[in-house]
């Protein structure tokens, strides 16, 4: 799925996932710097897709300025 973000969209661009199920392509989208925008009718996939956003985003990096894009591009997804 990373693969296809790097190859559809720029860094800082928007991916749209109209069908979001858990969460994948948001988590590729967080890895590759992409914001995202997702539906999901299904309260629990909703919510498993939310926790496993949440938990992409709270992992470390080992690199200070990668880490700090990350937070510039996804500030959306903690408010």
């Amino acid at each position: 799925m990373r693969q296809l973000v790097r190859a559809s969209s720029k860094i800082g661009g928007v991916v749209f996932d109209p069908f979001m199920g858990s969460g994948t392509t948001a988590i590729a989208c967080i890895k590759e710097k992409r914001n995202f925008i997702g539906f999901e009718l299904n309260k629990e996939y909703y919510d498993k897709a939310c926790k496993r956003i949440k938990l992409e985003m709270a992992q470390p990096t080992l690199f200070w300025q990668h880490n700090r894009e990350l937070h510039r591009y996804n500030t959306w997804a903690t408010n």
